[in-house]
């Protein structure tokens, strides 16, 4: 399954270059649950808790 994910999402990737790049992350067992995040006044805050299967 491919997930993709816009602008707001938290990443410490960057792409110093003219080209495309993608980022693939790969977990085994599977992940039944993915925590969002968002910064908000410098701080990491909880934006939302998804169940797989049921939420994606």
């Amino acid at each position: 399954m491919a997930r993709g994910f816009d602008a707001d999402h938290v990443r410490g990737v960057t792409n110093d270059t003219n080209s495309p790049a993608v980022g693939i992350h790969m977990y085994a067992p599977a992940p039944t649950m993915m925590i969002r995040y968002r910064i908000g006044d410098g701080v990491l805050r909880l934006r939302a808790s998804e169940r797989a299967g049921a939420d994606w």
